[in-house]
């Protein structure tokens, strides 16, 4: 945890979703929040005809101003961190990744201050740092590791650092290797695109219904539901995916099996598939952490129980999960602070920078 006074602004910008929080950095605690659907995805298609970044830059400060209001605080003079996809190619100014191996005390990565301060139009802060993400020969991230950072600093999980996979499910799934504290290799799995793209586009759409249940909330694993999903995870072990999801049209059809079924068997065949994958990936079995907010926690549980009965696994809590990425930004924030209190050289890019209240 950074050893420093005040506070700092966590944003976590996400291809889908923009999330803001206030941030003691004492203690960790989250003292203010805002969350919705401004993710960089819809942002980049609203920017068309106009200047993105100036579309980024407002629609930040817009949402700072609602933060202060909940904070009842007034948060001109606190530094702004920001991780996700608002450094990548739809975002507010694209960075080049960060390559493997990437330490996770954060000395790797590559930020910029944006230095919005002053300007007609800025976003009213101390400094607005924004970091890069991270590249293997053959796949991307961006953000993911700053919650990896935060894994790291959780006590339950940092005597496992010399040699683990992380799990990170969401609309891409990644698989992280972490060996001797440094990120080694990751896999991404577009399990969550494929769900929602399934369940609203094509022809099962017709037999999973766009209604079942709300994507944003926890699928009840009960009864029939349960069972569906169970059903998923086994199918998915007898044949390639594209040659079983057509049985959710067919449950529907032969089977009576109604839309709420349907999809829990959806999601079984998708997570049973990525779930096995973790054999194809890493043939010797290594000690698993789950990293999966409230909604797919239990799912992910129940498959890595079912698909890989072997492996020891450790569960971090939803409520822990959702604090990962201001976790990792207070140790990326402490090396920025310290980088630029002793004047030493880092990966910064074009790293003009302000004073840091303290």
């Amino acid at each position: 945890m950074v050893k420093m006074n005040g506070y700092f602004i966590n944003c976590d910008w996400g291809t889908t979703r923009f999330r803001l929080r206030l941030i003691d950095t004492a203690t960790g605690d989250m003292l203010a929040r805002l969350r919705n659907d401004d993710g960089a995805a819809a942002l980049a298609l609203r920017a068309y005809g106009e200047d993105r970044a100036t579309l980024f830059r407002d629609t930040l400060q817009g949402h700072m101003q609602t933060l202060a209001t909940r904070a009842e605080m007034d948060l001109s003079r606190i530094p702004i961190v920001i991780s996700g996809m608002a450094s990548s190619s739809i975002g507010w100014r694209e960075l080049p990744y960060a390559k493997l191996p990437f330490a996770l005390d954060a000395k790797d990565a590559i930020w910029h201050n944006l230095n919005d301060t002053g300007k007609p139009g800025g976003v009213h802060a101390a400094g607005v740092f924004l970091f890069s993400g991270l590249r293997s020969d053959k796949d991307v991230l961006r953000g993911e590791e700053t919650q990896v950072i935060g894994v790291a600093q959780l006590p339950q999980v940092a005597p496992l650092m010399d040699d683990v996979l992380i799990l990170l499910p969401g609309t891409h799934s990644k698989h992280v290797q972490v060996v001797d504290h440094r990120i080694t290799d990751f896999h991404t799995h577009m399990t969550g695109e494929l769900y929602h793209t399934l369940r609203h586009h094509g022809s099962l759409q017709h037999s999973t219904g766009s209604s079942a249940f709300q994507e944003d909330e926890p699928l009840l694993l009960t009864g029939p539901i349960r069972e569906s999903f169970c059903e998923g995870l086994d199918e998915s072990t007898k044949a390639p995916l594209s040659a079983n999801l057509f049985r959710v049209r067919s449950r529907q059809l032969l089977d009576d099996c109604e839309a709420s079924s349907n999809s829990a068997f959806l999601s079984g065949l998708l997570i049973g598939s990525e779930v096995q994958s973790l054999r194809h990936q890493w043939p010797d079995e290594k000690p698993l952490v789950l990293c999966a907010g409230q909604r797919l926690c239990e799912l992910y549980e129940i498959a890595l129980k079912t698909l890989c009965p072997k492996s020891s696994v450790t569960i971090i809590p939803p409520s822990d999960v959702s604090r990962l990425s201001a976790l990792g930004q207070s140790v990326a924030f402490q090396h920025i602070f310290n980088t630029t209190a002793g004047g030493a050289d880092g990966p910064v890019i074009d790293g003009s920078v302000v004073d840091v209240p303290t």
